[in-house]
């Protein structure tokens, strides 16, 4: 198996742990003469970005692929797609730099079940070779499927 998103949960989690540090500092500010205050919105602001990283933490799938399918792994259990249903691997108007280093986010999108057309989000850096490898192998083994390395508002 081949990776083609390991770190995805990880990708997807540092925004709102960002967020989260910032709303605690604020109210550390904000807050600091009024003791009782202060604990109760660091316990607020914190529990609810703690709860919500957790939360998009255990929904995000990390993704990976062979010759024939599409792993999709989470918390829960890990989906298989075959290579075949996928439709179009699509660049979106997404992305955000993580200590100095760009990642963009790409959408999966693929028929599921009775032809339900489903899809997945990931975050790869664009120098990152995994995306090319990616789209050399599905070219060979799904050449149907579209691969658009870009974005306009247009067609998102």
């Amino acid at each position: 198996m081949k990776e083609l998103s390991p770190n995805n949960k990880w990708l997807k989690s540092t925004m709102p742990i960002l967020l989260t540090g910032i709303g605690i500092i604020l109210s550390i500010i904000l807050l600091k003469h009024n003791l009782l205050w202060l604990i109760s919105g660091i316990i607020l602001i914190g529990g609810i970005g703690v709860l919500n990283v957790l939360r998009i933490y255990n929904r995000t799938e990390n993704i990976f692929y062979d010759s024939n399918f599409l792993y999709l792994k989470n918390k829960t259990g890990t989906r298989k797609i075959e290579l075949n249903k996928i439709r179009r691997v699509k660049l979106t108007m997404s992305d955000q730099k993580i200590l100095g280093f760009q990642y963009y986010k790409y959408r999966i999108e693929f028929i599921s079940g009775m032809k339900m057309l489903d899809s997945v989000t990931f975050w790869t850096g664009f120098g990152n070779s995994k995306i090319w490898n990616f789209e050399k192998h599905l070219n060979y083994y799904s050449p149907k499927t579209k691969i658009e390395h870009y974005a306009s508002t247009f067609n998102e």
